[in-house]
């Protein structure tokens, strides 16, 4: 815990002050250039863990939901350092396509220089929220390119990929094409923004997408947790069934501003083709150093992009012979207090930065895991994230480290006292049942855990109440009591 200077003090909106501010962020910093500092040596034969995010868009800037994402993952891949595993934690930025090049255009800038202004917003958001991640990956690096190109002519030897025209809708927002049964369901137009699609009819190279849908189903039905909570895997296994795979589109020719499709180069990789290599291009797969990270173990995304994630991405793996990651789990949005879906019509969207310029961002953090079934929709609301903080932070945890240090302090200078420990409680089954949540993902359940046993020794020291012992020579009651609550 980052926070033990201000975890015993209650907050109130709007009430820390500007010089309570500096002091938090001098700590904060510190913790920052601890987690920066010099590469952790390899671990050798230790057990490896890789987890990921979706890399964000680069065409606006962060929103609640990508430090949402962000630092679910960071506590997953804190959880796995601190338990041993060599750990490797990725996130980074989506940086080309249609949708970039036509923003950048309307502000006059070059491509990579909205790239440049919208990744410095999100690297900002996560130094911010102590998100640890080991590499910031984009795809606009010359090490992506290579990557990105080899994988597809892997797909191409493999012949996997043919030449043909496309002829149908295009969903500039979500860089998506639509089918004519999907846009007719949608009144032509974007679900979300309700901006028209876009006709399409260009010359276009295809993914034989449709080759793999038996072999797909036939992993989901030997895998049961490739795809996680249940109701996504459900959901996709479903579609799978039910509909035939459509060959996927995978190059574009209106626009310049992608990755040039290999051996033609009057087209660009279609920017899901492309983006979605960027979790082997963080761990120089397949011939770098960090290429044994891969298969990742938890590919973390939100829900509103499983397809891509759960349908073309091991499409792509299973055309190039790359094993599949062992694990996407797909998460729900940040909704309004009410329960409604952020978007800007709505004038409901919350940016973190004004949250993390009144609050701790331990506090945050907190609230984003508090009592939730992660996988579902989270309410956002500031009165709740104080209360939580004061509930849990400041009068449980903060508590409980302000009154043993204080009484530590006062009968043993300080020291921790030699004694056998009571077994307030039982530790061996804790760390089992963590690894047990952690492994479902169930980052609330951990969360309550951890309230749980420091809300226990907190009543066990309320119970003994080794501040009124008087009868006690050499202190020896105490030491009992307090190296108890120590360890």
């Amino acid at each position: 815990v980052n926070g033990g200077a201000f975890a015993q003090r209650k907050l109130l909106m709007y009430s820390i002050s500007a010089e309570e501010q500096k002091n938090i962020d001098s700590v904060n910093n510190k913790w920052r250039e601890w987690w920066e500092g010099p590469v952790r040596e390899s671990a050798g034969e230790q057990e490896k863990f890789y987890v990921t995010t979706a890399i964000n868009y680069t065409n606006g800037l962060p929103h609640m939901g990508h430090a949402y994402e962000a630092v679910s993952a960071d506590i997953i891949a804190r959880y796995h350092r601190i338990f041993g595993r060599d750990t490797f934690f990725l996130t980074g930025s989506d940086e080309h396509g249609q949708k970039i090049a036509e923003r950048a255009a309307s502000e006059n800038l070059e491509p990579i220089d909205l790239c440049n202004k919208f990744s410095s917003a999100f690297q900002t958001v996560n130094a911010r929220t102590f998100v640890s991640n080991d590499r910031y990956v984009r795809t606009t690096e010359p090490e992506h390119y290579k990557l990105a190109q080899s994988v597809l002519e892997k797909s191409i030897a493999a012949d996997d990929v043919y030449l043909s025209n496309y002829s149908g809708w295009y969903n500039v927002k979500e860089e998506t094409f639509v089918n004519e049964t999907e846009a007719k369901l949608s009144d032509y137009k974007d679900p979300s923004t309700g901006a028209d699609l876009v006709r399409m009819e260009e010359e276009s190279y295809f993914f034989k997408l449709s080759k793999f849908r038996d072999a797909l189903i036939q992993h989901y039905e030997e895998n049961p947790t490739f795809v996680q909570p249940d109701t996504q895997r459900n959901f996709i296994l479903k579609r799978l069934k039910d509909e035939p795979l459509q060959d996927l589109s995978i190059s574009r020719t209106n626009f310049k501003w992608g990755i040039p499709f290999p051996g033609n180069e009057s087209h660009v990789m279609y920017v899901w083709f492309d983006a979605l290599t960027n979790y082997l291009t963080g761990v120089d797969y397949p011939n770098g150093e960090r290429a044994a990270f891969w298969p990742a173990n938890v590919q973390l995304i939100g829900k509103d992009i499983v397809w891509f994630h759960t349908v073309i991405w091991p499409a792509m793996l299973l055309s190039t012979g790359i094993p599949l990651p062992k694990q996407v789990f797909a998460h729900g949005f940040v909704n309004d207090e009410e329960g409604r879906k952020m978007s800007k019509s709505k004038g409901n969207v919350v940016d973190p930065h004004p949250i993390l310029d009144k609050y701790p961002a331990d506090s945050f953090r907190l609230f984003l895991m508090h009592n939730i079934t992660f996988g579902n929709d989270l309410p956002f609301s500031e009165t709740n994230l104080v209360m939580v903080h004061n509930a849990d932070l400041a009068d449980s945890l903060g508590n409980l480290v302000n009154r043993v240090t204080n009484i530590t302090g006062k009968y043993f200078k300080s020291a921790t006292p030699k004694a056998v420990a009571d077994p307030i409680i039982n530790l061996e089954k804790l760390r089992a049942d963590f690894e047990e949540k952690f492994r479902q993902l169930d980052l609330g359940g951990a969360y309550m855990l951890a309230i749980s046993a420091t809300r226990d020794i907190n009543n066990y020291l309320t119970t003994k109440e080794p501040w009124k012992i008087k009868e006690d020579p050499g202190d020896v009651k105490k030491a009992v009591i307090i190296r108890s609550v120590l360890e």
